[in-house]
């Protein structure tokens, strides 16, 4: 629009010179110089496409769509020439449960029956960008901006791709082999949507959701693991507490063997005399010993006599 503007301005600007310089008006000579001179400027200035970096230009002219493209940087081109842009940079779009996640606010897992018919819900990212050689097409046939081919190509796209695999596997396979889960995921989509000029980078799994009697069985599985577990640490805490008593037992038995040994008559009659001594320096009672035997060799009978009975 622009363009169109600056050329007109131009043309104005030529006549008014040339009808004031036949009437030599000097004013209006000037007047129409002023006129041309700055739409020129702004016909040079359209005739320049500055692109961000990320981006690609799409040309438009006069409502119809170039098949060249503008590159990042400075680019020359027609002053007629509308130029929008497309981000071709890696883009994300992710589907999930949680409302602060995704590109629609709420719930937007996606509900897939598995091989075993178990229904689960699974959350997403795909990873994806724009080919630059075919944004033009893109715009022409597809979605003339980022978020209406979203809207249009992946999310589609990506529903259809996840409830078809889904089936293909069982909702324990979907958890042992989550990689190949992905992967064939991945490869399914690169199937439908690159051939629309979008290049699918990758899959990714953010969670997958069991039904509830599915969770609850699980909940149920792991409080029995663990408790086996801690039924299995108290085991080997017994087995080694058993351990500890049967030790204990032993050398109690292998000390009373050898104090045993030791009790032989000398021994006995040897401790008796240090309890003699003792005896002797109670001031309170008299005791009257009496060997047991002839040799006075064997344990003596203590007597305990009561010195206030007279």
């Amino acid at each position: 629009m622009l363009g169109i503007m600056a050329l007109l301005g131009v043309i104005v600007g030529i006549i008014i010179f040339v009808v004031a310089k036949s009437k030599n008006n000097r004013e209006t000579k000037i007047v129409g110089n002023i006129v041309t001179l700055v739409s020129i400027v702004l016909l040079l200035f359209q005739s320049i496409a500055i692109i961000d970096a990320g981006e690609v230009g799409i040309q438009l002219l006069f409502g119809k769509v170039l098949d060249s493209t503008l590159t990042e940087g400075i680019n020359i081109k027609s002053p007629f020439v509308e130029v929008l842009t497309y981000d071709v940079r890696l883009q994300e779009y992710t589907m999930s449960s949680s409302r602060s996640e995704g590109e629609i606010q709420g719930d937007d897992a996606i509900t897939v029956i598995t091989k075993d018919n178990l229904e689960l819900k699974i959350d997403l990212s795909v990873w994806f960008y724009i080919n630059q050689s075919q944004a033009s097409s893109i715009y022409k046939t597809i979605a003339k901006n980022n978020n209406e081919l979203k809207r249009k190509i992946v999310r589609p796209a990506v529903k259809n791709v996840v409830r078809n695999v889904s089936t293909k596997y069982t909702f324990k396979e979907t958890i042992e082999r989550r990689q190949e889960f992905a992967t064939e995921m991945e490869t399914s989509l690169k199937a439908i949507i690159d051939t629309k000029g979008i290049t699918t980078d990758k899959v990714l799994i953010r969670k997958v959701d069991p039904p509830a009697s599915v969770k609850k069985s699980i909940e149920n599985k792991l409080v029995q693991e663990q408790n086996l577990e801690t039924k299995k640490l108290e085991l080997a805490k017994a087995k080694k507490d058993a351990e500890i008593r049967k030790a204990t037992a032993k050398g109690i038995a292998e000390a009373q063997e050898i104090i045993q040994k030791k009790l032989d008559p000398l021994y006995i009659q040897y401790e008796a005399v240090q309890a003699y001594k003792e005896l002797a320096n109670s001031n309170n009672t008299t005791f009257v010993i009496a060997p047991t035997d002839a040799n006075a060799s064997g344990m003596p009978l203590i007597l305990n006599v009561d010195n206030n009975k007279k």
